[in-house]
């Protein structure tokens, strides 16, 4: 029975009191109906039906990682980006943008140069004879020799040009590197304390207005003349130009490099100030500061963002033209607890682009046991154009101790080293017995489209890929679609080569536009599942979009795999004598189980039932060539893992808990002098006790064991 008051209202509108003065009266309790085990129940689907609709995306909104969910958990997800290095020039490239004031600005711009007109003033309109007189006595007060000589060359030459017409378009000013080597040296220079930048139209510069001709010389005189890097004034980083390398440039002026370019690129950037407040002097640096924002300040940032929420189920990322803050920042943020974030030995602190290799952490725990081969294969490269940083190659192993090699390059421009820095990382790869092990190589491979003399084109690079015994993402057949491109940029009318902008009607025929399909994920072991590129940031990729854009910061799309393991061979023991003996599975240094007999099998002999696909026969035949000179006699000891993968044919290398190679004899050797069993882990961490090889009572003792794997 339950127990409640019953209330009634003395008066319409008074209050509830209890009847009877609160004397509780007696009532039938209420059996629970259908309703109160229905209406919850609902309630709560109602309420898990929202969240599995809906909670995908307010969690994509608060930055979460949107997982993709795989079917097979031996799948591998890779993605490859070359982020692009940090651009110091918001305008070079044509991007896409919304704004209806960039479009007209770039587009006045363009109009400003390709049809002047009028405003193709004399060079001493803008670049004024004040101004050149306080540059003529700040160079002689530096000290530098030659100066009369380029007095004379402005007097009797520059100060009479048209801007653009007879500087600006002048392809031989251009060939002689006179305005693009002080940009180059000047344009942003790193310090340990931040960056500072020259006063000019076409990096980030912040400290001061460049609305005038008058204001841009007073920050640009100062900078040049009186601002220290180091203890040292800025004007002591210029370097000479050399006629051996730039023939365009004469012998005296040669010998006046310094002063000469000081003076063209004083005039370069004073053009550029002119042009930029003649065509939109109010809108051009606010759209300057915002283009900085999200291509420059803040482009790590964004890039790191990506990597964070839209491909963050990814197994292995590979990563080109880097900064090394890019990479410290990686390691320190979210980034870093969720990958091993491995940087090359040698980082090119000049160039300051570098490849990386971003390694699950889930997928594979132990950072102790990843090694770099970067070294030994630059070693065999000999005079291939690559520089410090642009290859990282390494061996990793999972967590079922399976060997992995890894390996992530930015081609050279005109894409030369891409095909002989593949065959080093597997003639290396071979060498060290490691050319079963899965294989997956990301790489900015600088490929055309249009094959022409001097670049390596993609259509024969994937022919050679396949020859190799690899795949990539356009399968594991010669053939390639040269038009899935990964990049589409071109420079504009605001960088120093004029000769090679490009107008905006011109985007899709000027041979100067980089549209192609540069980048490659490589593989063997694996089938390939699923590829994708983005050029959005959103796993999305828009043809006829130009980047990068505000949203996407980089200039090559990142190209991204789903592969699956492919079958991997049975081998299984033939135990006639004892059919019931217990037999142990675990993994050769190819992935294959293999199935180890127990210390009571009497002799007996395997079969092995393959199942390689072609592009493992292929493989296996290639990484034979490769390796066939040290696989010629087996040496007395198996020290490393060349030597171990040289043992006879009816043996197998293993790899045990620790990662060492170990030579596992065939059922059927002789017995004879039978030594001491070896204790290894199989795939599920159980221990198996190994028989040793039978040796003869002449032969010298094998070693069991190789080098550890962080020795490679």
């Amino acid at each position: 029975m339950s127990t409640f008051h019953l209330h009634r209202r003395t008066r319409p509108d008074g209050p509830y009191v209890s009847e009877d003065m609160g004397v509780p009266e007696r009532k039938e309790p209420r059996e629970p109906g259908p309703a109160y085990v229905f209406v919850p129940t609902l309630g709560a689907c109602c309420i898990l039906v929202f969240y599995i609709l809906f909670g995908g995306l307010f969690a994509a909104d608060r930055g979460a990682a949107v997982v993709t969910p795989r079917a097979d958990p031996n799948a591998l997800s890779v993605a490859t980006w070359n982020v692009a290095a940090i651009n110091n020039n918001p305008f070079e490239y044509w991007i896409t943008h919304d704004d209806k004031a960039y479009n007209e600005l770039m587009a006045d711009v363009q109009a400003f140069v390709s049809e002047p007109g009028s405003r193709d003033v004399p060079v001493s309109e803008v670049f004024t004879d004040a101004m050149w007189g306080e540059l003529e006595a700040a160079m002689t007060g530096a000290g530098w020799a030659g100066v009369p000589d380029v007095a004379a060359i402005w007097n009797g030459d520059f100060r009479n040009r048209k801007i653009v017409t007879e500087f600006l378009k002048d392809g031989t000013l251009g060939k002689k590197r006179l305005a693009s080597m002080p940009d180059r040296v000047t344009n942003t220079i790193r310090t340990a304390s931040g960056s500072v930048m020259r006063p000019t139209v076409i990096n980030c510069f912040s400290g001061g207005d460049l609305g005038s001709g008058d204001a841009w010389w007073a920050n640009w005189k100062a900078f040049f003349f009186s601002k220290k890097i180091d203890g040292k004034p800025v004007y002591e980083l210029l370097l000479p130009i050399k006629r051996s390398k730039y023939p365009a440039l004469s012998e005296a002026e040669e010998k006046i490099s310094i002063p000469l370019q000081t003076l063209a690129g004083a005039i370069f950037d004073a053009i550029l100030v002119h042009m930029m407040n003649a065509v939109a002097p109010k809108t051009w640096q606010p759209l300057r500061a915002e283009l900085c924002a999200a291509l420059n300040s803040k482009k790590d940032a964004r890039t790191a963002k990506i990597l964070e929420t839209v491909y963050g189920d990814a197994d292995v990322v590979f990563l080109q033209e880097t900064a090394a803050s890019f990479g410290a920042a990686a390691k320190a943020g979210p980034l870093g607890a969720s990958y091993h974030v491995v940087s090359p030995a040698s980082l090119d602190p000049k160039r300051d682009q570098n490849s990386l290799v971003l390694l699950s952490r889930a997928r594979f725990p132990d950072a102790a046991r990843v090694s770099e081969l970067s070294d030994d294969v630059l070693a065999a490269l000999g005079k291939a154009p690559v520089a410090a940083g642009d290859l990282l190659a390494i061996v990793a192993f999972d967590a079922s101790n399976r060997p992995y090699v890894f390996a992530s390059f930015h081609g050279d421009t005109n894409g030369l080293a891409t095909q002989p820095v593949l065959d080093a990382v597997l003639a290396r790869v071979g060498k060290i017995g490691l050319g079963g092990a899965k294989f997956v190589f990301g790489m900015d491979a600088n490929a055309y489209s249009v094959a022409r003399e001097g670049y390596q084109a993609a259509a024969p690079y994937q022919a050679h890929v396949v020859e190799k015994g690899l795949a990539s993402q356009y399968g594991d057949a010669a053939d390639v679609d040269v038009k899935r491109f990964t990049t589409f940029n071109a420079r504009t009318y605001l960088q120093p080569q004029l000769n090679k902008a490009v107008a905006f009607a011109d985007r899709y025929t000027d041979v100067n536009v980089d549209r192609n399909p540069k980048d490659f994920v490589l593989f063997r072991g694996y089938e390939l599942v699923s590829t994708t590129r983005d050029n959005t940031g959103e796993k999305n990729y828009v043809d006829d979009m130009m980047f990068p854009t505000l949203a996407f910061p980089s200039d090559h799309a990142v190209t991204a795999v789903v592969l699956a393991p492919v079958a991997a061979e049975a081998v299984a023991a033939d135990a006639a004598d004892e059919p019931d003996a217990p037999a142990a599975e675990i993994r050769d240094d190819f992935g294959n189980l293999i199935s180890i007999p127990s210390k009571k099998t009497k002799k007996s002999s395997s079969k092995k039932a393959s199942s390689k696909s072609s592009t493992e026969r292929r493989a296996s035949e290639a990484d034979a060539t490769t390796a066939a000179p040290e696989k010629a006699s087996a040496p007395e000891e198996a020290s490393t893992p060349e030597e171990a993968s040289a043992a006879p044919a009816a043996a197998h290398t293993i790899f045990d808990g620790e990662g060492n190679a170990i030579v596992v004899p065939a059922a059927s050797e002789p017995e004879e002098e039978e030594a001491a069993p070896h204790v290894i882990h199989d795939s599920e961490g159980n221990e198996i006790v190994v028989p040793a090889a039978k040796k003869k009572k002449s032969s010298k003792k094998k070693s069991s064991k190789t080098k550890a794997a962080a020795t490679y």
